[in-house]
């Protein structure tokens, strides 16, 4: 092969790779935009209707007095230490002021001790602290704790009658309560704080702002 000719080559070689390399990159940047495009319109995937709906919102604590009137029903499973279950509350309280819905918000314990030591005992306290009306208030306490010890400090310096909460925590029908709430975590295969029930449907893939955006904006879950 003659120089010019060997040149020629190298240069045809050069072009192409070029032009692999910007298509690679073009594929690529389409595939993230077209993830992105997923995202934004927020399709929500859900396992269909939970068993037992009617019982799960009769056993779940509610902030509110009673859900009925509501727009829609959200119970979050909560534990200490979680703050993927801090997002998603804040995020139910933001969507429903953006689309003007009222939405219900209830509770359901799945304290796990070897994730954090006295999380049955607490999540116990957090029932009390519902019937003092401070249960938000409190369980952005237990979210927020790195231990038990500093959750114990910061309850001392809330607005909660200490005695009667002690009491009511080592009540036999909250700790009742409490078992029913795990109960139910485990007949839906919930691992850990921060799996939602909406609506009657749990779900299943990780929560984003803009998902839950879709749900209330439409007023029902897309179901796949």
């Amino acid at each position: 092969m003659t120089g010019a000719r060997w040149s020629a080559w190298r240069r045809a070689a050069s072009d192409f790779a070029t032009v692999l390399i910007v298509s690679s990159a073009l594929v690529t940047a389409a595939l993230a935009l077209l993830r992105q495009s997923r995202q934004s319109t927020g399709r929500v995937t859900a396992s269909g209707p939970v068993p037992d709906w009617a019982e799960y919102r009769r056993v779940a604590t509610w902030a509110t007095d009673s859900a009925v009137g509501s727009d829609h029903e959200a119970i979050v499973f909560v534990e200490p230490g979680c703050a993927v279950c801090r997002s998603l509350l804040r995020i139910l309280d933001s969507m429903a002021a953006a689309h003007r819905v009222t939405v219900a918000v209830g509770y359901l314990h799945y304290p796990r001790p070897a994730a954090f030591p006295g999380a049955v005992q607490i999540a116990a306290q957090s029932e009390c602290a519902r019937r003092q009306g401070l249960i938000r208030p409190f369980l952005e306490l237990t979210f927020s704790a790195r231990d038990s010890a500093q959750l114990a400090e910061a309850v001392k310096r809330a607005d909660l009658d200490l005695g009667r909460l002690r009491q009511c925590a080592t009540d036999p029908m909250t700790l009742s309560l409490v078992d029913r709430h795990i109960l139910i975590g485990r007949q839906l295969g919930i691992r850990s704080g921060g799996a939602l029930l909406l609506d009657g449907m749990l779900i299943r893939a990780p929560v984003a702002s803009l998902s839950i955006d879709s749900v209330l904006a439409k007023g029902r879950l897309a179901v796949p």
